[in-house]
């Protein structure tokens, strides 16, 4: 079972971007391990980022124990860079870094613009010279300004404000002028003199979203005594959990869309229960010996809607706080997962590999799941559910 799930895990594709595929072709040639090249997309490191990249983040992107690893690319590195006519990588000093904290550390509300984070950060320069060089700013850099702009604000003083996002919207226009600047930021209405002028049902751009999802890890902890932004007892209990915790909020998650009435399959009107629609979605037993039995009765629930074949979470411990097992079963076979959140993903892409549909009794929670964190549209049975209680879980980020 684990072999067929580490087989299961090897076949994951990614679609990557022009800049993706230059950033690991030039990366490869390093000798780089794959693990490595990875860490460096994820942190949306491009080519023209290694050109400004500095000694302080290669240490913390390539930490202990890869330290042959971060040899191999700062030689590298180092090689391309005189090949392009640019100084190779700093020695090992925190000096600048630590200037550059100081002065936002010591930095108000009021004076945090865009211009002074993204001037602040390598990464942030390194855009802004690479714009200047073509006066182009390509998807993958937009994202990182934005990510610069709200995460380091946020992190400092809390969520940016409409009248904040406004502005920081006109600064990068300012920085960006090929970039309108209802991209960065449109409010729903703009007021001209005494006009109000609606420009849309709902305010958009990418500083809006990142504002409404970014969650900073330790908002504001350096304004806290010690012992407050330490870890407390609480978190602790909390992160053993944490599995347990992601099960038990999509389980209860199915209780948000109850199902319709349905039509079994001898033309008799059904209307399944909240178990029947959990049980659908996610299946708890208490130990493997229950697993045959309980799958059994769960296919002749699904046979009432003429569906039988279809993938299914199933979590195993002896009480719902105390889950250890997390498994995919579909086509009479268990893939065993790692964690509750890696069984829902791939029980939901097995969905959409083999073109199954939902099952009825939990097709709320599913197409919930669909909209929500893959970002497709909710069967037309259930669209106006699904994005109402989409929108409100946005609104409460």
């Amino acid at each position: 079972m684990d072999t067929k799930a580490e087989e299961e895990e090897e076949v994951l594709y990614e679609e990557l971007d022009a800049d993706s595929v230059d950033t690991v072709n030039l990366l490869s040639s390093f000798g780089l391990a794959d693990s490595i090249i990875s860490n460096f997309l994820e942190n949306g490191y491009t080519v023209d980022l290694l050109k400004e990249v500095e000694r302080q983040e290669i240490e913390e992107l390539i930490g202990h124990p890869f330290l042959a690893e971060r040899t191999k690319f700062i030689s590298g590195l180092n090689k391309w860079r005189e090949g392009q006519g640019l100084p190779p990588v700093s020695t090992p000093s925190g000096g600048s870094a630590g200037c550059t904290e100081g002065r936002l550390e010591n930095i108000n509300r009021q004076d945090c613009t865009a211009k002074l984070l993204i001037n602040a950060s390598p990464k942030g320069r390194a855009v802004i010279q690479s714009y200047k060089d073509t006066n182009v700013l390509t998807r993958s850099q937009k994202r990182i300004i934005t990510h610069i702009v709200v995460d380091e604000f946020k992190d400092r003083f809390g969520k940016l404000t409409r009248h904040e996002l406004v502005l920081r919207a006109a600064e990068l226009r300012q920085l960006f002028p090929t970039e309108s600047e209802y991209t960065w930021y449109q409010p729903a209405v703009e007021f001209q003199g005494s006009k109000k002028i609606k420009l849309g049902k709902l305010a958009k751009g990418c500083l809006h979203d990142r504002n409404s999802n970014y969650k900073p890890d330790h908002h504001n902890a350096h304004n806290l005594p010690e012992e407050a932004a330490g870890p407390s007892q609480t978190q602790d209990v909390l992160s053993e959990g944490a599995h347990t915790c992601d099960w038990l909020i999509a389980t209860l998650s199915a209780y948000l869309l109850p199902c319709p009435m349905l039509t079994s399959r001898d033309r008799k009107k059904w209307k399944p229960t909240y178990m029947d629609a959990r049980e659908s979605f996610v299946l708890w037993i208490k130990g493997l010996d229950e697993l045959e039995t309980e799958i059994a009765r769960i296919n002749l629930v699904a046979g009432r809607c003429n569906q039988t074949q279809r993938p299914l979470v199933i979590v195993v411990g002896p009480t719902i706080t105390e889950v250890s097992t997390f498994l995919v079963y579909f086509g009479g076979i268990y893939y065993n997962l790692p964690t509750f959140q890696k069984a829902l993903d791939v029980c939901y892409k097995t969905y959409k590999i083999y073109g199954v549909t939902f099952p009825r009794p939990a097709s709320g929670v599913w197409n919930l799941i669909n909209h929500c964190i893959y970002g497709f549209e909710p069967e037309i049975d259930c669209k106006a559910r699904v994005i109402s209680i989409g929108n409100g879980i946005a609104a409460t980020r």
